[in-house]
């Protein structure tokens, strides 16, 4: 495998992203290379089909949700591509960087591809009571900062799609909250006007909506999700939940 860079995604006081390098010795990037490629073909073994994120859809095991990357995302992968440019990773404490997630990139300068792993606390050997490594033939205790990988990718990043499985992990990682806003009501009367529904009283809708079913409704209207199945869909799935 070549030889490749690890970033890491962490969080400032104000929770904006801040992208630092993660300074690793080259016989191991080789290494880290084949773990995250991997990792990228047991995320993607079986997938079919890619179906658009909207709240409330369970994708069959054949298919794997998406969103369209940000500007947040962009910006990143940006980042990324000038990586010596970067600010190393704080050696002095893993665990003030905030970490939220690992990531590399491989693929082409025309068609790049970012490997992502969610971080969490538990990988960071410096916060747990006493972390042993052996060598010369005993434990010892482990003094230097320190961390683990992931078992495996929470995304991948290509053709300006977030690809991913759960949403709850992915946003752990990346600020999105734009999938949280709530639907107005203009926005609730054109929902009901789908020609996938009977007529409804969209004034009712309105009154009867509390505010995840709003956030839902601006997350299923934001997707296209009913401009891409057929009312027979809509039946089948809501019978399976």
């Amino acid at each position: 495998p070549e030889n490749v860079n690890l970033f890491a995604i962490c969080r400032d006081s104000n929770n904006q992203a801040v992208l630092k390098r993660v300074q690793i010795a080259r016989n191991v990037q080789g290494k880290l290379s084949g773990i995250f490629q991997q990792q990228a073909s047991s995320f993607m073994e079986g997938i079919d089909e890619e179906v658009q994120f909207g709240h409330g859809w369970k994708p069959d095991p054949d298919e794997i949700l998406y969103i369209e990357s940000s500007i947040e995302q962009q910006e990143i992968l940006t980042a990324a591509s000038n990586a010596t440019e970067l600010e190393t990773l704080d050696t002095e404490s893993i665990g003030l960087n905030n970490i939220k997630g690992l990531f590399v990139v491989n693929g082409t300068s025309d068609a790049p591809r970012v490997l992502v792993q969610a971080f969490t606390a538990q990988q960071n050997l410096e916060r747990k009571g006493l972390a042993l490594i052996f060598r010369d033939d005993v434990f010892r205790e482990v003094s230097e900062p320190s961390f683990t990988l992931n078992s495996g990718l929470c995304a991948i990043i290509e053709g300006g799609r977030i690809k991913f499985k759960s949403f709850h992990i992915l946003k752990r990682v990346f600020m999105l909250e734009n999938f949280y806003t709530e639907a107005t009501d203009a926005q609730i009367d054109i929902f009901c006007q789908h020609e996938h529904f009977s007529p409804v009283d969209s004034a009712a809708i309105k009154a009867a909506c509390s505010q995840p079913i709003r956030s839902l409704i601006n997350a299923v209207s934001r997707a296209g999700v009913l401009d891409q199945v057929t009312v027979a869909d809509v039946s089948r799935i809501a019978d399976d939940l």
